[in-house]
């Protein structure tokens, strides 16, 4: 077993503590008195944040028609009770992207976030800012993996594209775990709403399967698309694998997705250019 396995299983890997900033939205959220516009003015402090959080708001842009220009009516379309998730993610990986020089895991959690918010539009009784929601945060171990183990994330990359095999299981078989299991981990120890602690730890697993939408829990069906906004994503960048199109298939046909729909959105995302 490795070190970093252990460090794992005895939650002593390097999670950080939440971010400042997201201690003071937090504050502000418990206070029965607190005004958007104490919000607003605590994130608008905070550039990046601020922007990275009017591009979230504008993920669904397709479908309402109209652009979101002021924070305020972004905190108000996002909800407030995904907005503490947000600020602490968006932080966390600006933070760790950063220091690490992977841009890269910013502009995926994009894309993923961009497309949930679309696909949730033709799926019955899944709300859009929770798809939404659910599509930035699904792959935060990553951010965590590449902090704490930096050269073990490296080579499980180059693994990925030299033998063309999923993230996943190029993670498992250099460092034995994945990044569903430590974004989980995070998840917990932040407090986020149980269903993204269910969607991060569960959005890639296989052994969910359901022959029609009614028989899916409102958790995986957040998971099925999720996974399908992956798939998109992986499909306009060059990661050096593409997800199976014959699983990506039974998905759409469970969430009850045309192809065509699909496809729409896809070209949508790409006008985006994130990835």
């Amino acid at each position: 077993m490795s070190d970093l396995l252990k460090k794992i299983m005895h939650d002593e890997i390097d999670i950080p503590s939440v971010p400042d900033i997201s201690l003071k939205v937090l504050t502000l959220l418990e206070d029965e008195k607190c005004s958007l516009k104490k919000l607003e003015d605590v994130i608008f402090k905070d550039q990046l944040l601020t922007t990275s959080i009017l591009k979230i708001a504008n993920a669904p842009l397709y479908q309402t028609g109209k652009t979101i220009n002021t924070l305020a009516d972004a905190i108000l379309s996002l909800g407030l009770h995904n907005l503490l998730a947000i600020v602490s993610i968006v932080s966390l990986t600006q933070q760790l992207s950063n220091k690490h020089g992977d841009a890269l895991l910013i502009k995926h959690a994009m894309a993923v976030c961009y497309a949930s918010s679309q696909l949730s539009v033709f799926v019955k009784g899944v709300k859009k800012e929770e798809a939404l929601v659910a599509g930035l945060l699904h792959d935060i171990g990553k951010t965590i993996l590449a902090a704490n183990a930096p050269e073990h994330y490296k080579k499980a990359k180059k693994l990925m594209a030299d033998e063309k095999i999923s993230g996943l299981e190029a993670e498992e078989e250099v460092t034995g775990f994945n990044h569903c299991y430590v974004g989980s981990a995070l998840a917990r120890k932040w407090k986020f709403p149980k269903i993204y602690e269910y969607v991060i730890k569960h959005h890639h697993d296989d052994r969910v399967r359901r022959a029609s939408l009614e028989d899916l829990s409102y958790e995986d069906k957040l998971c099925y698309i999720v996974r399908v906004a992956d798939k998109m994503a992986h499909d306009i960048c060059v990661y050096g694998w593409k997800a199976s199109e014959k699983k990506t298939a039974y998905l759409l046909a469970v969430l009850g997705i045309y192809r065509e729909d699909y496809d729409e959105i896809l070209e949508k995302i790409k006008e985006q250019d994130s990835c």
